[in-house]
This record gives C-alpha cells, sequence and structure tokens, in this order.
C-alpha cells in the first residue's frame, strides 16, 4: 500500500508543500513558471539551473507560523504553477483574534513603532534560472522582480509593481498592472515595443525618448482628475508594452 501510495504521488502533477517554508522543485522540462500570493509579497531573482528555490515565510509577532502557510505545486504541461493557498487574512484573525493587523510584505526590517495589532510578516522568495520565463500575480503584497530575463505578466491588486529587467532581456511585449500602487519597470535600452502608459489619478515619469501620441480626448473634465493616457513606438516599434497604474505613478526607466 505504501509502495503504490508513492507511485501515485509520483504520477501526480499536483503537490501541496506546508511543513517547510523551504523548497526545491526540480525544473525538468518546464519552461515557464507562473506564481500567485495571496497576502505575501511575491520578490523574485534568477540564479541556479536546474532547480527553483523557494523561501516562504510568515510569522506573526515574530513566531514562525507554520499551519498558516501552504503553497500548491502544479506542473501543468511545461509550465509549473506556485499558488499560495495560505496564509490569508481570515485565517490569521481566527487564530489571533482582537485587535488590528500590520502586515509587512518583504524581508526588508520594518519599524513598528507603537503599533498594538498583530505583527505579520508575510512573503514569497523565488529564485528561477535566467532564460526560464517568469508571470506573477499578487492580491494584497507587492511584486518585486530583479534580473528576469522574460517576464511578460506581473499584476497586482493592492501592492506595488516593481520588476528591474537583466541587460540580455528578451522584451517580447509586457502586460503590467497595478490598481491601487505604482508599476516601476527598468527596461535594457535598445528595448523596443509599443507602448500604452495609462494612468487615472497618477503620473508618468520616463529617461526614454520617444515621440508622444496623446489621446487629448480622453483627458477627464466632469469625473475628477484624469492622466491622458500615452501611445508612442520605443525605437520603432514592436509588441505592446502596457503598463497600468489606476491610482498611483507609472515610472518607466532606462537600464544604466
Amino acid at each position: 500500500m505504501k509502495f503504490l501510495l508513492s507511485l501515485l504521488l509520483a504520477a501526480s502533477p499536483f503537490f501541496v508543500f506546508s511543513q517547510s517554508g523551504r523548497q526545491e522543485i526540480p525544473l525538468k522540462d518546464a519552461r515557464e513558471i507562473f506564481v500567485f500570493g495571496d497576502l505575501s509579497g511575491v520578490h523574485i531573482t534568477t540564479g541556479g539551473t536546474n532547480t527553483i528555490a523557494v523561501n516562504h515565510v510568515l510569522t506573526v509577532n515574530g513566531e514562525d507560523q507554520q499551519e498558516l502557510r501552504q503553497l500548491d505545486i502544479v506542473r501543468e504541461g511545461r509550465t509549473i504553477r506556485i499558488l499560495e493557498k495560505k496564509p490569508t487574512a481570515e485565517l490569521i484573525k481566527d487564530k489571533f483574534p482582537g485587535g488590528g493587523m500590520n502586515v509587512a510584505h518583504g524581508p526588508e526590517k520594518k519599524e513598528w513603532g507603537d503599533y498594538g495589532g498583530k505583527k505579520v510578516v508575510a512573503y514569497l522568495e523565488i529564485v528561477v534560472p535566467a532564460g526560464v520565463k517568469v508571470s506573477a500575480e499578487t492580491v494584497y503584497g507587492g511584486l518585486n522582480a530583479r534580473g528576469v530575463t522574460e517576464m511578460p505578466m506581473a499584476k497586482s491588486k493592492y501592492g506595488v509593481v516593481e520588476v528591474v529587467f537583466a541587460a540580455n532581456a528578451s522584451i517580447n511585449g509586457l502586460d503590467y498592472e497595478s490598481e491601487y500602487q505604482s508599476v516601476d519597470v527598468t527596461l535594457p535600452a535598445n528595448t523596443s515595443g509599443n507602448l500604452h502608459l495609462r494612468t487615472t489619478f497618477g503620473n508618468m515619469f520616463t529617461d526614454f525618448d520617444f515621440p508622444i501620441k496623446a489621446n487629448m480626448d480622453q483627458a477627464g473634465h466632469d469625473h475628477g482628475p484624469k492622466s491622458q493616457p500615452i501611445d508612442a513606438e520605443l525605437n520603432g516599434g514592436g509588441k505592446d508594452i502596457t503598463l497600468r497604474a489606476k491610482y498611483q505613478n507609472i515610472y518607466l526607466r532606462k537600464l544604466e
């Protein structure tokens, strides 16, 4: 029976890791990774050759909460999906009732001050081999990626989206969005594409040079402040590079 169970687990495309915060996932023939963070912030860097390194951190008031964190790892063809099922805000509130909850979504030291509620640290660190395509989405935490070579999609509802590409990155179209925070993207200087920059209440900043085609008809007059959308060809144009940040700023930077 144990042998049969082992065979079934080995054959299944679906795995759950909840015992240890650190995992190594064999890349095998996978060529694409999708990461989903619910409460946690997601931090992606590149390194290694044949494994994906994952570190899932959750502490409440300085204590590790192993039973409140869970990742589902799913292989679908040549794609690996890393999905955060726990923690959720509801689970933490149920186990630690009373008071508010302040969440740090990354490894940076946070100054809590005199805050008297629950002090939560929740984040995912993912190290992927260079050359593997990565996409990511978060709900409450931000999304931070450094040194990636191919990252076509990055979205967050409440967090910042900040991506710095490697100098040899392949930019073959981007779809980036944060509904409530800023979008900050650094691209190689020779990147080409059709830019589409959209923000309703924020501003847009860039050190790239390109002719701007602004649709003046979309400027707001009767429904609060609205920034004009920007459509432009970057280095001759190409695939669509779309950056959206409804309430905050868009930063498009040139890699030095």
